[in-house]
C-alpha cells in the first residue's frame, strides 16, 4: 500500500477540479522509500461549439430503385434495369440538398455493394450520412420498378430500411431541424 501527500495536505491517491498550478505530491510505500512528483496544470483552451442548424431531416428508406429500361411494359416483359438511388426520404434529402438545404438522413442499409453505393451517392452531393446505420445480417432494400405512362408495376425486396432504430434520432437532432419529412 502506497500513501500519498500532496503539497496542499490533501492524503487521497486522485484529484478532481484542480485548478492551474503546480502540485507536488510525495508518494511513500510500506518500506519508507519515497517517490516526489510535480505535476503541472495549465488553463485549458478555449472550448468552441460549432452547432449546424439542420434544415431539412429525413427518415425512413434509401434504398435501390431498378427502374425498367423499355417503355410501358409491365415487369414479367422488361428484359433490363437501370439502377437509381430511391426511396421518398432519400429522394427528398438530396433535392432539398440540390435547392442549396443541409439535409440529415436518418436510415438504414446493408453492409453490402448496395449500401456502398448508397453512401457515395449521398456523399456525392454533401448529405449529412452520420445517422445511416450499416447492418451486417441485413441486405440493402431494393426495388423492381416497370416503366410506363400510367401507374408503374414494381416488386420491392425490402429488408436494411426497415431497421431503423430510435437511438438513431436525438432530442439534439430534433431541436435543430426545422423541417422533418
Amino acid at each position: 500500500p502506497y500513501t500519498y501527500l500532496w503539497n496542499d495536505g490533501y492524503t487521497g491517491q486522485n484529484r478532481t477540479g484542480l485548478s492551474a498550478a503546480t502540485y507536488t505530491v510525495t508518494i511513500t510505500d510500506a518500506n519508507g522509500c519515497q517517490n516526489i512528483q510535480n505535476i503541472t496544470i495549465s488553463e485549458p483552451l478555449v472550448l468552441s461549439v460549432t452547432s449546424v442548424k439542420q434544415d431539412v431531416l429525413c427518415v425512413g428508406e434509401v434504398l435501390i430503385d431498378f427502374i425498367g429500361h423499355q417503355n410501358n411494359v409491365l415487369i414479367n416483359e422488361t428484359r433490363d434495369y437501370h439502377r437509381y438511388l430511391g426511396g421518398s426520404p432519400a429522394n427528398v434529402a438530396m433535392n432539398c440538398k440540390r435547392l442549396g438545404l443541409n439535409s440529415t438522413m436518418v436510415s438504414a442499409v446493408g453492409n453490402d455493394g448496395f449500401g456502398e453505393y448508397i453512401f457515395k451517392r449521398l456523399d456525392e452531393v454533401g448529405i449529412d450520412t452520420k445517422h445511416i446505420k450499416k447492418i451486417d445480417n441485413k441486405a440493402t432494400s431494393v426495388i423492381f420498378v416497370s416503366k410506363s405512362n400510367g401507374t408503374p408495376d414494381f416488386i420491392p425486396y425490402r429488408d436494411a430500411d426497415c431497421a431503423i432504430s430510435e437511438d438513431q434520432i436525438t432530442t439534439v437532432m430534433l431541436s435543430q431541424t426545422k423541417i422533418y419529412h
